[in-house]
């Protein structure tokens, strides 16, 4: 149909209307998960307990996939909480961290930062120091 009517604007059309089902469902997807929980690819390889990181996304964010990555490469478990169409965890997190932005990750109660946070921290080696300070103690 689009070589009949030599119209390359429909093209794009049709690309724009297929990427915004293929967002609209992912995020109906992300919507509709009662208790955030690490998918099954994630709790292969994890070592730490779920609760000591936490990292609020958002389904299109790339800078969220990159942390997501980042922290399965070194092998941390982490619990992803998407807050695409929460308005009021929207509000807490912006509280809690100080930020509007995605991602943001917590090292227990202790934010982190975002994406670029996180990357210096591995950059610079201080990333286990960091989870480590951010460990419960054990009472002795």
């Amino acid at each position: 149909m689009l070589e009949e009517t030599g119209n390359p604007a429909m093209g794009a059309v049709v690309v724009v209307v297929v990427v915004v089902v293929v967002v609209v469902a992912v995020e109906l997807r992300l919507v509709s998960a009662a208790d955030p929980q690490p998918c099954a690819i994630e709790s292969m390889t994890m070592t730490r307990p779920p609760s000591e990181i936490r990292i609020y996304t958002t389904a299109l964010c790339p800078y969220c996939w990159r942390a997501k990555r980042l922290l399965r490469r070194r092998g941390l478990q982490f619990v992803e909480i998407p807050v695409g169409r929460k308005p009021a965890l929207r509000t807490w997190l912006a509280e809690a961290s100080g930020q509007q932005t995605v991602p943001q990750i917590f090292f227990g109660e202790r934010s982190i930062g975002g994406f670029d946070e996180l990357h210096n921290l591995d950059r610079t080696g201080a990333l286990e120091s960091a989870l480590t300070e951010a460990s419960p103690r054990q009472p002795s």
